[in-house]
């Protein structure tokens, strides 16, 4: 502002001397050749439209150039903007961190690796490390406007021998970090990877190695905060987590990132575990549980994200560190365990056995067929199909026409009295059942004759068996089109009110790894909803199941009978459910966990699956099995419920808010001893039932109960409230007001819809 002043009474200086010149008719002359520079203005005021940086609630760095002086020296120029895309100012040096490190081609067979620049020697080991803007010999200069500029403080060919040899021709990459300290709390920030070539010739990258993007990492985890929380960014991860670095302590664990975090997450799978020592000491990722097959490798290395073409090279350019990193019984030097013949190989033999274009084996050795998952194919190769339900008004017993096919074979319809994948009987092996719950305003499944008897089972639906295997009443057909036809041996209840929910579950069997044993074989469950009275009404919709196959990649569960469709869940894991059938006297869940029954409602349920070790939730399963998820780890963020919960259109309530206590039923906890009613439950409202499961501390109880909330409420034959409190959660919590759930919970800080994972 104050160099445009200054040009601004220039100009008016000059055209006061023009106009006292009057009566010079001459021409004018020729221009005279320019000044030289003057002196640089004094720093700007920081006025203008630039905010404080204190005052952002969520910051975006970007770095828009680098440039690399004659002398080496690189000045990394960049930007800071809020939450709301205003520039932010007044960032104090000690805040801020920088990396830069180059990319250098692999040797013969081996993947290009990343070199830190910047490094430390921790008692001899070397380890890459981030450039503090206070660095000795640093310059970092605040603009007052939100942009940045920060000159490293060594040039680029003086940080050898420590760190990584300067050569212009390569692709460099800097990041930065910015960090809360006592004077200032910073708040969230990216890390702006930038990739450039020093050269000055050069154009763009003429390498580049981008394998994993954010939006896969955080298909799980939500959002990367690591270190303390300042490194969000798995592209400036890599800038010291490669050959430059080790954890520093015997026995010296490679950071590289191509071994950290295979070995990460292969956890509980890894022959020889694997230790990292920080900061906050030694720390075991051999005890991590991977929650899906760690053979899904496109789950993270997604070859259709045009922000990572080089995600093909885990099928494309095998090697041994990679691979080693998993198969971390295998030395590849010695030969020991590298197939029956304990092979020896070097980087570059291994694109002979397991390379694209192997012919070896005919070609079964190749990465993307060796990490093929049998079952999981095998179930590409089955499709369940409700065709349509008759006879669904009160009284009646529903008729039920499906059907199975394979998609894989333009649909054809499997014969499931005599085909073999339905009639292996051997443990069961083969199995599938038709499930009929009502009504799906809130599932109680009340007089389906489930909870009958001692060791009934509370709530749960009607169950079709049309197979022979297991006793079943053999279905009728096939007909001319492949359908079969089921009819419930009872009658919906006479009371039946609104629509009815009907789902076919369960597996073939086929052997599907050839070991001569027949596998379940996981298939995706259906469901559709049919009126038993006035019109069609889907039960509410909560969860996008794709969310769940973000981590799972398959939601499989119950022996694989339950595949890929949380409304199938719902049906049978309904708030007046319990696990009390599974609490037989003697059986281990009770010597383990007691006889007191545990909830089984599907909005408490998953809530404390997740939460682990704050909800400490265990449940009986089948065959009267003891569960404890008290060791769970959530990859995520509890707090960010759209990480499971469906993000919601445009003028739509997200279904995470606040529950009417009157339209959801409350969760029983104890079934009470007459399993046949409902009106000696215990329930807990329906709003504590879930927010407890993570919200587990005294202060937390006590506001919920102060404000309708009750873990001691009795039910009606209904399954309805009997009286009590009403919870009144939504007056604070609900949609903008003063506590909303979105805001309380910072939902709006995360990132969402990651890329589906995807085959070879």
């Amino acid at each position: 502002m104050k160099t445009y002043l200054r040009g601004l009474a220039v100009v008016i200086a000059a055209v006061a001397i023009l106009a006292g010149c009057e009566g010079d008719t001459g021409s004018q002359g020729a221009q005279g050749p320019a000044g030289p520079p003057g002196p640089p203005g004094p720093p700007g005021s920081g006025g203008g439209t630039a905010l404080d940086v204190s005052t952002a609630g969520a910051i975006t760095a970007e770095i828009t150039g680098v440039t690399v002086a004659d002398d080496t020296l690189a000045t990394v120029s960049f930007n800071l903007r809020n939450e709301l895309g205003q520039p932010l100012r007044a960032l104090p040096a000690d805040n801020i961190r920088f990396t830069i490190a180059q990319l250098r081609a692999g040797g013969p067979g081996q993947g290009d690796s990343w070199y830190a620049y910047v490094t430390r020697l921790d008692d001899s080991t070397l380890q890459a490390n981030a450039e503090n803007a206070t660095t000795d010999g640093a310059v970092f200069t605040d603009n007052g406007d939100g942009t940045y500029t920060y000159t490293f403080a060594k040039p680029l060919n003086g940080y050898a021998p420590d760190g990584a040899t300067y050569d212009g021709a390569l692709t460099h990459r800097v990041g930065l970090e910015l960090r809360s300290n006592d004077a200032l709390a910073i708040a969230a920030a990216n890390n702006a990877p930038f990739d450039f070539v020093p050269a000055p010739d050069a154009t763009k990258p003429a390498l580049t190695r981008n394998i994993v993007d954010n939006d896969t990492c955080f298909a799980c985890h939500d959002r990367l905060e690591f270190h303390g929380g300042p490194r969000t960014d798995v592209a400036y991860c890599v800038t010291c987590h490669n050959p430059s670095t080790t954890d520093g302590q015997p026995p010296n664990n490679t950071l590289d990132m191509v071994v950290m975090i295979h070995k990460i997450h292969m956890g509980e799978k890894l022959h020889n575990g694997y230790v990292i020592t920080g900061r906050g000491g030694a720390i075991e990722f051999g005890e991590v549980v991977f929650p899906q097959d760690q053979r899904n490798c496109q789950t993270c290395h997604q070859e259709s994200d045009a922000d990572t073409p080089q995600a093909s090279n885990w099928r494309m350019k095998p090697y041994a560190k990679p691979c080693g990193a998993c198969h971390d019984d295998v030395n590849f030097q010695t030969g020991e365990n590298h197939s029956k013949e304990n092979i020896v190989a070097t980087d570059d033999q291994c694109v002979t056995c397991h390379g694209p274009d192997s012919t070896i084996d005919n070609g079964n050795l190749r990465v993307e067929i060796v990490h093929q998952i049998p079952e999981k194919l095998a179930g590409e190769k089955f499709q369940y199909n409700l065709l349509g339900v008759t006879n669904t008004a009160p009284g009646q017993a529903p008729v039920v026409r499906f059907s199975v096919t394979d998609p894989t074979n333009d649909d054809a319809p499997y014969n499931i009295l005599t085909d073999p994948a339905f009639t292996v009987a051997a443990g069961g092996a083969s199995r599938l059942s038709i499930d009929i719950g009502w009504s799906t305003a809130e599932y109680t499944n009340k007089d389906s004759g489930s909870a009958s008897g001692v060791t009934g089972s509370p709530a749960q639906p009607i169950q079709i068996n049309p197979l022979t295997v297991s006793g079943g009443t053999p279905a009728t057909g096939p007909d001319a089109e492949g359908a079969f036809t089921s009819t419930s041996l009872l009658a919906l209840p006479a009371d039946v009110d609104g629509s009815i929910a009907v789902a076919l579950e369960g597996h073939p069997a086929v052997d599907a790894n050839e070991d001569g044993a027949p596998d379940r074989i996981a298939v995706t469950s259906a469901v559709d909803y049919f009126a038993a009275t006035g019109d069609v009404a889907p039960r509410r919709d909560s969860v996008n199941v794709q969310k769940c196959d973000d981590c799972h990649n398959q939601l499989t569960i119950h022996g694989n009978n339950r595949t890929d469709n949380v409304q199938v869940c719902a049906v049978c894991h309904n708030p007046n459910a319990t696990d009390i059938a599974q609490r037989v006297d003697g059986s281990e869940c009770v010597t383990t966990l007691g006889t007191d029954d545990s909830p089984i409602d599907l909005k408490r349920m998953i809530h404390a699956i997740h939460a682990g070790e704050e909800a400490n939730y265990t449940v009986c399963g089948f065959g009267n099995s003891a569960h404890s998820f008290a060791n769970v780890r959530y990859p995520g963020h509890l707090n960010n419920c759209e990480g499971c919960h469906n993000t919601p259109d445009a003028g739509d309530t997200a279904s995470y808010y606040p529950v009417d206590p009157t339209h959801v039923l409350a969760t029983t906890v104890d079934a009470g001893a007459d399993r046949d009613s409902t009106t000696d439950d215990v329930a807990w409202s329906p709003n504590t039932a879930v927010c407890s499961a993570c919200h587990t501390d005294t202060l937390a109880e006590t506001h919920m109960l102060q404000n309708g909330g009750s873990k001691n409420l009795s039910k009606n034959e209904d399954g309805t409230t009997a009286g009590g409190p009403l919870e009144t959660c939504q007056l604070c919590h609900g949609p903008g007001r003063t506590a909303d759930v979105k805001v309380l919970h910072g939902v709006d800080r995360f990132e969402f819809q990651a890329p589906a994972a995807e085959e070879p």
